[in-house]
């Protein structure tokens, strides 16, 4: 990297670097000068988004985000991502819609099947919001986001 220091992934360590230091004003300015489409690894993009995400700017890290996901390039990590924003957001539907299967194994990461709970909960989908919430609960008796999911459940299948 350091003989080629004006590329998209020597740009990439240096926002790293200010990342690693707390420096976010200076980390949103090297983000905001990489091109997301000068990345030749898809990785490196989804990288990106996720830092850009991070910084603030939601509508680029989204649409690189959904970008990788169309095209069948996106790490899971990259689809968690753009998930939390879209819920963050509000885009409760549009995050249904791009979940594929993060959070829907048994055993994968913890936050990645509380999220889909929270989107199927959103999405009105409460029967297999409660499905995971209990498969949840079978290995973490006291995981208090799947207990809040599974009340939530509860008070909307009560609602008149």
């Amino acid at each position: 990297l350091e003989h080629h220091p004006g590329t998209p992934e020597a740009l990439l360590s240096a926002a790293l670097e200010q990342r690693d230091r707390a420096n976010s004003g200076q980390l949103e300015i090297i983000l905001g000068s990489i091109e997301p489409g000068s990345f030749r690894s898809p990785s490196l993009a989804g990288f990106w988004a996720r830092m850009s995400l991070q910084v603030g700017n939601r509508k680029a890290g989204v649409e690189v985000l959904v970008t990788l996901v169309r095209k069948g390039l996106a790490l899971p990590v990259d689809r968690f991502a753009l998930v939390s924003a879209l819920m963050t957001d509000g885009e409760h539907e549009q995050a249904e819609r791009y979940l594929g299967l993060v959070g829907s194994g048994s055993h994968g990461p913890l936050k990645w099947r509380i999220l889909r709970a929270r989107v199927l909960l959103r999405n009105g989908r409460l029967d297999e919001a409660l499905d995971i919430t209990n498969r949840i609960l079978d290995s973490h008796p006291m995981e208090r986001n799947a207990v809040e999911i599974q009340e939530q459940v509860a008070r909307l299948k009560n609602e008149p």
